[in-house]
């Protein structure tokens, strides 16, 4: 449905504000502003037609498809265009050279107008915010109703509207799990060994028995050097005889020795 508001003008306006003056010497002073306030003609059907339409308050338009409300807020003493068509999705607003229209949408839905430039626009707490600054011409723009804007949101442009903040992806640092360091391990009866890792070492006879000295993590509190050195039975008891009611087993003898910084 569409509604229009018909301002007379011209020779027309002239001979009808003529036949008020005639009446008012037979109604009251009150009945005479209704007739001149007459010369407004509402119907249906109709643009806002004429010269300007001027609006003396802020203006709220509901589209009777969607209930989308369109507000032309007030700014200064009047609203002022040239004609507003009110369909059942849009608005059309002929707006004038040096005209200036601010448009309101109360449930912060963009706004967006066709047929202008240098629009700015504003997502606020409460509301969204259309500006059309003087186009510079005679202009007709549509104007729609689109989502719920951004916070924070607006532009320039066709009627502005609100932007989502661009997606941003998380920066996922990998954990990485440290190898531990190896064991100093040697076969040659001799290894040094580390308070971090220790050291084991191993040597193996003539007779093919194996003997080995291994040291844990921390069980040295700097790096040390460990021997085995094995010696035939013969050879170590002929110095240093067994003790009586003791024997020696195997064919050999092992002498252990650790030293670090020269110490033993």
């Amino acid at each position: 449905m569409l509604y229009f508001v018909r301002v007379l003008t011209n020779k027309q306006n002239l001979k009808e504000l003529d036949m008020v003056k005639k009446f008012k010497k037979y109604i009251s002073p009150s009945s005479a502003a209704f007739v001149a306030f007459a010369l407004l003609v509402i119907s249906a059907g109709s643009a806002l037609a004429a010269e300007n339409v001027i609006f003396t308050q802020s203006q709220n338009i509901t589209l009777s498809s969607t209930n989308d409300v369109i507000q032309i807020l007030r700014s200064g003493t009047n609203i002022s265009v040239d004609t507003v068509v009110i369909n059942t999705a849009n608005i059309v607003i002929t707006i004038d050279d040096d005209d200036v229209v601010t448009l309101v949408n109360p449930d912060r839905k963009t706004l967006n107008a066709t047929n202008t430039t240098g629009t700015t626009s504003s997502c606020g707490a409460t509301d969204f915010r259309l500006v059309i600054p003087d186009q510079g011409a005679t202009v007709s723009a549509t104007v729609t109703v689109g989502s719920v804007c951004s916070s924070g949101g607006g532009g320039g442009g066709g009627g502005g509207g609100g932007s989502a903040p661009a997606a941003t992806t998380p920066v996922v640092t990998p954990v990485v799990t440290p190898t531990p360091a190896a064991v100093p391990t040697t076969t040659t009866g001799e290894v040094t060994a580390t308070a971090t890792e220790g050291g084991k070492t191993t040597v193996t006879t003539t007779d093919s028995v194996v003997a080995s000295v291994e040291l844990p993590a921390a069980a040295v509190s700097a790096s040390t050097t460990v021997s085995i050195a094995p010696e035939v039975v013969a050879t170590a008891t002929a110095s240093r005889p067994v003790p009586a009611g003791q024997s020696v087993i195997g064919s050999n003898v092992y002498n252990y020795v650790a030293s670090s910084g020269g110490t033993a």
